[in-house]
């Protein structure tokens, strides 16, 4: 009997796994719950405007905050581990042409034990962005990464931890800070996930270079590599390094002119998203001949993955 019993458990967990999924998420109107963060900031509305095949579209604005985000709640939690393998988020998206907003999409945690944790994908890694025309987008469920985070505001601070597929509770959409000072606003439609294995994902052109070029194995001082041994120079015992991450349009407004006014010099890391236009190019060649260092943050972090056997110290 167990002979018998254990293969037809086998095919039934199979023959759900390979079962229709079609979740609805928006077409034409919301399903389930929704918000967003900053509260009243970011907002989506129904726009009989930008029409996708006789529907209207959503209407998404965030605000040019740090981490705004808007958020789509299944009616109900739904299990998506065993689904995972064979499952797409799949929408349409209009960014209006020239704009480059680096916009996440992710899958949201239930957060009944406040570990509201989420996973992220990059939307420009699936579609080509700032094109003005609607692009078809399938991310599949399993490129999702099995690792979360939220941001816990009791403890400041980012909390990682694995992310629970049996417990999905929604979607968000959100865009990092950029040097943008007008509202982000593009259109959304069809929103579902559904059963499917087609994938939209641009090969990222990047990937090999950082692989080349990344440390592999433990990491080593430079300074004492070549020095054996360094030395403080006259009765110094330790130094503080100022750093700046990300490219901010507050470390133009509000770091840079601090460093100013105590004579102080930092190293900002630029992501290459938004510095490289004209009006941001004159201001960072002002930060750089104000004598501050300026360097490059990557694409990813590779360096982040990579176990560092050793503690770095300043010099």
């Amino acid at each position: 009997m167990k002979k018998i019993f254990l293969p037809a458990v086998c095919i039934i967990i199979f023959f759900l796994s390979c079962a229709d999924s079609n979740i609805i998420i928006f077409k034409g109107e919301f399903s389930g719950t929704h918000g967003g963060s900053p509260a009243n900031l970011s907002k989506a509305e129904i726009s009989s405007v930008e029409l996708f095949r006789k529907n209207s579209s959503l209407k998404i604005t965030l605000p040019p905050a740090e981490w705004a985000d808007y958020r789509f709640y299944f009616k109900d939690i739904q299990d998506l581990s065993v689904l995972r393998q064979n499952t797409v988020l799949e929408f349409m998206v209009k960014i209006p042409e020239g704009m480059n907003p680096d916009i996440q999409i992710g899958l949201i945690q239930s957060d009944e034990k406040q570990t509201p944790y989420h996973t992220d994908l990059t939307l420009a890694d699936y579609c080509a962005v700032g094109t003005g025309k609607w692009e078809k987008v399938r991310m599949p469920l399993k490129d999702f990464p099995a690792k979360g985070y939220f941001w816990d505001n009791k403890i400041n601070d980012r909390v990682d931890g694995d992310f629970d597929f049996s417990r999905a509770a929604g979607i968000v959409l959100s865009v990092l800070p950029s040097f943008v000072d007008n509202d982000i606003v593009f259109y959304t439609a069809d929103i579902r996930i559904k059963t499917g294995s087609r994938s939209t994902k641009i090969k990222n052109k990047y990937a090999e270079h950082e692989k080349k070029y990344a440390y592999e194995g433990s990491f080593i001082e430079p300074v004492r590599e070549k020095t054996g041994k360094f030395k403080w120079p006259k009765k110094y015992t330790c130094a503080v390094t100022l750093t700046f991450d990300d490219g901010l349009k507050t470390h133009i407004t509000n770091a840079f002119p601090l460093l100013e006014k105590y004579g102080l010099t930092g190293t900002f890391f630029l992501t290459g998203y938004d510095w490289y236009k004209r009006e941001n190019i004159e201001r960072w060649k002002k930060v750089h001949g104000a004598g501050n260092e300026i360097g490059a943050h990557t694409t990813h972090h590779p360096l982040s993955l990579i176990h560092i056997s050793e503690p770095t110290r300043p010099y």
